[in-house]
């Protein structure tokens, strides 16, 4: 199936769907568009391997390729960790034997985020891998991993939410 294909695919589930109970944001949804795109050929899905719609949607996408005996192509990127880089600065006023001077100095502290609601993290906060598909580690930052997985993909469909 081509691209068009795949964009008709979607149309047509969100047509039924929305007929269906319209609620576009339900869990059934999601788990209907994981089943539809399994059944296109020539796609690979990728998650920031964070939970909610994200996981739902690589859930139902990879048993709908197994189910139907094709290739596993789920892919994770995630972060080593979570880093935040908090920099608090000083400037200090003196006099040195009738001299005015002026000294500034800057204390950066690198501060690893807590994750553990959103994906599955370790006590020293790095990322675990996921336990479907293939994990890939990218950047130290949630960030950083958005910036290098930007630049990977031609086209991109960006699926994220709680």
């Amino acid at each position: 199936m081509g691209f068009c294909t795949t964009v008709w695919l979607f149309h047509r589930l969100l047509s039924d769907h929305l007929s269906d109970d319209r609620h576009v944001f339900s869990p059934n949804f999601f788990r209907r568009l994981g089943e539809k795109l399994a059944q296109v050929d020539n796609i690979l899905l990728v998650t920031g391997g964070f939970t909610g719609v994200g996981e739902a949607v690589a859930l139902s996408y990879t048993l709908g390729r197994k189910k139907s005996q094709k290739p596993s192509t789920t892919w994770h990127v995630l972060p080593e960790r979570d880093e935040e880089v908090r920099v608090r600065g000083a400037i200090v006023f003196g006099f040195c034997i009738g001299s005015f001077f002026l000294t500034s100095f800057h204390i950066s502290m690198t501060v690893f985020q807590d994750k553990s609601d959103k994906a599955k993290q370790r006590s020293d906060k790095t990322f675990e891998r996921i336990g479907y598909g293939e994990t890939v580690f990218s950047g130290n930052s949630v960030r950083e991993r958005e910036i290098i997985a930007a630049r990977a993909f031609d086209i991109c469909v960006l699926i994220e939410g709680a």
